[in-house]
């Protein structure tokens, strides 16, 4: 008696990334990797495709990232080094559509501040010691407003190590203090 090997192939459909559900007030939306690996919205059956490829490694949240009331996507792409960039879509309620922020998404490694209302870029650079961070806030225009710069330099005669904070007051420098670290 011959013996039949009998294989079994499923032969199944590539599964798609779950979605996202972000919520407000009134109104809820998916957000998801599309097909055409770009970023998708989707609202009360009506599809958006936003001009942003999304990869698998790339995590997407949902945040008030303007303290508008409104829900906005934030795309966290894998870190390169020690910077993180983001890509962050803001909600525009006039026409209900997300659209890209060019300041917030230069901002590396941004953090949200709900209760103080400011965004961050949290790992500025220039060199080893050379580091930074800079605080926002917005204007009533939604544009951002440098409130604060946080950081360490090196002096490059000596090797002395300072911190300093800079207050700002209507973009300008109000107030700046030093501190030696280290000789």
């Amino acid at each position: 008696m011959k013996h039949l090997i009998i294989l079994a192939i499923t032969i199944a459909p590539p599964q798609t990334a779950l979605a996202l559900e972000c919520k407000e007030k009134h109104n809820s939306y998916q957000v998801q990797k599309c097909d055409n690996q770009k970023l998708c919205i989707t609202n009360n059956d009506e599809k958006r495709i936003l001009n942003q490829e999304v990869s698998d490694d790339d995590r997407i949240s949902c945040a008030d990232v303007n303290f508008d009331g409104y829900q906005d996507i934030i795309v966290t792409h894998p870190p390169s080094g020690q910077t993180q960039a983001s890509s962050v879509f803001v909600y525009d309620k006039k026409d209900h559509n997300f659209r890209k922020n060019e300041e917030l998404s230069k901002l590396p490694c941004l953090k949200i501040d709900s209760i103080k209302q400011r965004v961050s870029g949290t790992c500025f650079s220039s060199s080893n010691c050379d580091k930074w961070i800079e605080k926002y806030k917005f204007r009533p225009d939604g544009q951002l407003q440098i409130t604060q710069i946080e950081g360490t330099y090196c002096d490059p005669t000596n090797g002395n190590t300072f911190s300093y904070t800079e207050i700002y007051k209507n973009s300008r420098i109000f107030s700046k203090h030093v501190k030696k670290l280290s000789d």
